[in-house]
């Protein structure tokens, strides 16, 4: 099953189209890509790459150590960030997961609480080095409170990413395969 792109990956791509310099920065991203040997070597230059296009951008970022409320939403991620997550990483809470692949693959109701990231631990990310793109992607501007909730009174503001969405777009071009993580660590992993 093909998931739609992240809303701030979107975004970006929609930005390209009508900006050559983004467009030609897209190109730049695709070209490095297929250049690259290996998944694995593609994954850890995203991740390296992203992370560094947000190094100056983070220190406007309100989000807090301990704040988690953005893990409470359904997490796309390709199967190649699923796989090497995967080789290292145990699912925290295999319980969480079975609701979570009855919720998303079934339509069956769960508890909030039961919608949280399988790999997050005592409110804190467990896998935070090889954590999914879009976690990597998300960071408000608005007060963290306000992430809890989102209505008109206290809206989600997300910084702007656009450099760092165009690139994880780029990977996503090139691996099309996105689905959310119960889903994809049931496909990947049948032990579980």
């Amino acid at each position: 099953m093909r998931r739609d792109l992240p809303h701030v990956v979107r975004q970006a791509q929609i930005k390209a189209r009508a900006d050559d310099q983004l467009k030609g920065r897209l190109k730049d991203h695709l070209r490095k890509l297929s250049e690259l040997q290996t998944d694995s070597e593609k994954i850890q230059w995203v991740r390296s790459q992203v992370d560094c296009m947000l190094d100056d951008s983070v220190s406007e970022s309100k989000c807090e150590r301990g704040c988690h409320f953005c893990c409470f939403h359904p997490i796309s991620l390709s199967r190649i960030e699923m796989k090497d997550i995967l080789e290292t990483e145990t699912v925290q809470s295999p319980s969480r997961l079975v609701s979570q692949r009855k919720h998303f693959g079934n339509g069956e109701s769960i508890s909030y609480e039961e919608r949280a990231c399988v790999y997050l631990k005592e409110g804190q990310c467990s896998i935070y080095q090889k954590r999914p793109l879009i976690c990597r992607l998300t960071h408000v501007s608005s007060r963290p409170e306000n992430c809890n909730y989102e209505n008109e009174m206290n809206p989600i503001e997300h910084l702007p990413v656009t450099e760092a969405a165009l690139l994880v777009g780029a990977f996503y071009m090139a691996h099309p395969d996105i689905e959310i993580m119960s889903l994809l660590i049931e496909e990947t992993d049948k032990s579980l």
